[in-house]
């Protein structure tokens, strides 16, 4: 087994990092960035950074769509 130099061994896990934290931020998107950063450790500018670099789809945000008013026609009150 080839030892590593200090550059491989920071590039290697530089990469095992990252992609732990893109596979993150694709299966929960229940969390903010600003939490995923937090839970590793590392800024909200550096989670967005990566998942533009990575092409992670952004999360939904906004308001939901607004439900149509059903209205009940077979005559019987509550």
């Amino acid at each position: 087994m080839p030892i590593q130099t200090l550059k491989e061994g920071l590039y290697a896990a530089k990469a095992e990092f990252v992609t732990r934290l893109v596979s993150v931020l694709i299966e929960r998107t229940d969390l903010s960035q600003k939490q995923i950063g937090n839970s590793f450790g590392v800024s909200e500018s550096f989670v967005r950074k990566t998942a533009k670099r990575f092409s992670v789809p952004q999360r939904k945000r906004g308001p939901k769509p607004k439900r149509e008013a059903t209205i009940d026609l077979s005559g019987s009150e509550l």
